[in-house]
C-alpha cells in the first residue's frame, strides 16, 4: 500500500485560483517562512497581520479580517460567466 506522503509528493497540486492569505504574525501554529513558501508555489498574496494569531478570533483580529475580506474580494478577477 502506498503511503499517503509517497502519493501526495507523486502527485502535486496544480493551483489555478487566484489566492490572497492572511496570516497572523503570531501564529503558533505555522511559521511565516513556510507560509511564504506557499504562497510563492502557489503565486499567491500574502498579509501578515500584526499581532494576529491563528485563529484570528479577538474582536480586533476580527475586524482586521474582515477589512481585509473586503479589501482583497474586490480586486479578484471574477469571470463574467460567474459574476451574475
Amino acid at each position: 500500500m502506498i503511503s499517503y506522503l509517497s502519493w501526495v509528493k507523486e502527485h502535486p497540486v496544480t493551483w489555478n485560483v487566484q489566492t490572497s492569505i492572511l496570516y497572523g504574525e503570531r501564529d503558533h501554529l505555522q511559521s511565516i517562512d513556510t507560509m511564504r513558501g506557499f504562497a510563492e508555489a502557489i503565486n499567491a498574496d500574502i498579509t501578515v497581520m500584526p499581532n494576529g494569531e491563528h485563529w484570528l478570533h479577538t474582536e480586533e483580529q476580527t475586524e482586521f479580517r474582515e477589512k481585509w475580506l473586503t479589501k482583497v474580494s474586490s480586486s479578484l478577477k471574477i469571470p463574467e460567466r460567474l459574476a451574475k
